[in-house]
């Protein structure tokens, strides 16, 4: 259905964009020798299952999603290729890079600096810590993504954040 509107390709680029990004997480898995045992599809993305490597390497298959989509928009999203579909998917790149580094429950970037929290602090306050961290990252969002949609009618952001505002309630809720 998104197909049939959208005659610019912007759907189709996100969706390889997106396969690119859950594409470097399991490579790099793989490259670091965690045998992955379960891959389960979901709205978020991929969630895995495999053997646990240590922070380190953790954090480097967390890494290789947002490299990835950065790569693919340094390669085709700065212009090599003007108005091509080559140039909708750099940009399509960059878009998730960048939101997938947010410091906000379950993207990348809050994997990121959860593990650096774990590493660094009692379990119990890194949790604490790392929790309220998406909370203000989705408030964040939110507020911003309140700001796009009065100036540019450009809901995306607002939709997004509360999207990732149920998915954190629902984390944070036992009986969900």
């Amino acid at each position: 259905m998104a197909f049939y509107f959208d005659s610019g390709g912007l759907t189709a680029a996100l969706l390889i964009a997106a396969g690119l990004h859950e594409l470097g997480h399991v490579l790099a898995s793989l490259l670091m020798g965690c045998r992955i045992e379960k891959l389960e599809f979901s709205a978020f993305g991929i969630a895995m299952e495999k053997e646990e490597r240590g922070e380190f390497r953790e954090a480097l298959i967390t890494a290789a999603g947002p490299l990835v989509n950065l790569f693919c928009w340094y390669i085709y999203g700065r212009g090599t290729y003007p108005f091509t579909f080559l140039s909708l998917l750099g940009q399509a790149s960059l878009m998730l890079g960048i939101v997938n580094l947010l410091p906000a429950c379950p993207l990348d970037g809050w994997r990121l600096v959860h593990l650096f929290l774990l590493k660094t602090l009692p379990f119990d306050v890194a949790e604490k810590i790392s929790f309220w961290i998406s909370v203000l990252s989705i408030f964040a969002a939110g507020l911003l993504g309140f700001f796009l949609l009065t100036i540019y009618r450009n809901p995306s952001l607002l939709a997004f954040s509360g999207f990732l505002c149920v998915y954190l309630i629902r984390q944070a809720d036992p009986h969900s």
